[in-house]
């Protein structure tokens, strides 16, 4: 030790005729093994934190996780992750959003991976561990047909029909949207939208309250709403629904949109796009996917300029580039039912407005937008009209479009499509532990010093 701290002074540590440190002193043996140990830090200081993709709060290496796949970082405490198991996933944990575990073996299913979902469990299953050859499973992936389902070897055998290997199947795709299938690596999920036109929910809260009871969706999206300020949303819609509103603020009665959404998706309201129109935006985070950003769009008949139109591609616009880094969802009453959506063209019709009839197609192929609705949502005696309309930029997410019977003269719109949203955790519930031992000991005192003093005055 003489010799390395000899070594040590002489070479790397000459004290300064002005130095306050004599260098007979520990600081230099301190000083002297801190270089000889290789590991210093030539800027010291506290590194830079990444946040918690739960509680957005700061998360360190010393009590957080790291996912490897998709880099996000959480706290332990959010995830319900120990010491031990951090210890031992070191490097190889992967977070709830990025886990698909094969329903055989329970490993992680990748997007490299080639996996079938099952049928009847929705769970995803290697095709080594499902019995499924790759001759098969391109074949099974390649169908559009509806009826070729797949159950895993828990669940039950492998089912197919006779035109699962035809190969002439495999050679025509259907364009109906109720046979599109989401394409290779997309999860098949489960997220509903259903499309209501209200004509005044507040004449209708147990038609609403029942509708939405029966379907069950994940959000709903209401038009001509004819809500106010003195009407609260607790008063109409379920309390496990978070509401978003746009009443009509000008003197004429009716009007309004709204968004109703499962309060445990992960959502926020993008008052960043709204316009003047009876338009509203939110965006729903999903799991390994792009997120989903919908618009809830009316127009009342009486826009004979189409400046309503105007208004919703100034919205469309405020997402610029970012219309084709998400998914975008379009839905509402557009009252032109003079548009051909096979052609994408114009039929003049009486009261109906051509000017904003062709703005909407123009917006339809500026912003490469799918309209999917292909049967009549008001049907009267006299005539039967496409007036609610649903629009997409990626069809593949798409998984199927149905009208029903609605709460007014307009029909429901329901979209089911192809993806997981992602859920928010419950907090954890805090239990506070409390010695009561000093209270008691002081409770005793104070009825002691209290009997002191009684007898005293006594």
């Amino acid at each position: 030790m003489k010799t390395i701290y000899n070594l040590s002074i002489k070479t790397f540590w000459r004290p300064s005729r002005r130095s306050s440190i004599k260098p007979n002193s520990n600081f230099n043996i301190c000083l002297a093994l801190i270089i000889l140990c290789g590991d210093v830090e030539t800027n010291p200081g506290p590194r830079p934190s990444q946040l918690c993709n739960i509680c957005d709060r700061k998360s360190t290496s010393a009590d957080g996780v790291q996912c490897v796949l998709c880099s996000k970082r959480y706290h332990r405490l959010c995830v319900s992750v120990n010491n031990e198991t951090a210890l031992e996933t070191q490097g190889n944990w992967v977070c709830q959003s990025c886990y698909y575990p094969c329903g055989i073996c329970y490993i992680n299913v990748l997007d490299s991976d080639k996996a079938i979902c099952c049928d009847k469990c929705d769970s995803w299953v290697h095709i080594a561990c499902g019995g499924v050859t790759d001759a098969e499973y391109d074949k099974l992936i390649n169908s559009d047909n509806d009826a070729n389902l797949w159950n895993c070897p828990k669940c039950d055998l492998l089912i197919f029909d006779d035109s699962l290997f035809d190969n002439s199947n495999l050679s025509s795709k259907s364009s109906d949207t109720d046979n599109q299938t989401p394409k290779q690596g997309m999860k098949a999920g489960k997220l509903s939208c259903l499309l209501v036109n209200c004509r005044s929910v507040k004449g209708k809260v147990a038609d609403i309250q029942a509708l939405i009871e029966e379907v069950k969706p994940d959000m709903v999206c209401g038009t001509e709403s004819w809500l106010n300020s003195e009407i609260g949303s607790s008063e109409i819609f379920p309390s496990n629904y978070l509401v978003f509103r746009k009443d009509r603020i000008t003197d004429t009665s009716g009007g309004g949109v709204f968004q109703a959404i499962r309060q445990e998706l992960v959502v926020s309201h993008r008052a960043d796009l709204d316009s003047k129109s009876e338009v509203l935006w939110t965006e729903i985070q999903l799991k390994n996917q792009k997120s989903l950003i919908t618009g809830v769009f009316y127009r009342t008949s009486e826009d004979k300029t189409g400046v309503r139109i105007d208004e919703l591609e100034n919205s469309i616009l405020k997402i610029g580039k970012d219309i084709n880094k998400n998914n975008v969802l379009i839905v509402g009453d557009f009252n032109l039912p003079n548009i051909d959506r096979e052609n994408k063209t114009v039929t003049p019709k009486p009261d109906y407005s051509t000017v904003a009839a062709e703005k909407l197609v123009g917006i339809i192929d500026e912003h490469g937008l799918q309209q999917l609705v292909d049967k009549p949502t008001r049907v009267t005696e006299t005539s039967s009209s496409i007036l609610d309309l649903v629009m997409v930029n990626n069809i593949n997410m798409v998984r199927n479009v149905t009208v029903d019977i609605g709460i007014s003269d307009h029909d429901t719109v329901q979209v089911d499509l192809s993806f997981i949203p992602k859920i928010k955790r419950k907090p954890r519930r805090m239990v506070f532990l409390r010695d009561i031992k000093p209270m008691l000991m002081q409770s005793d005192m104070t009825s002691q010093i209290s009997l002191i003093v009684t007898l005293k005055i006594v």
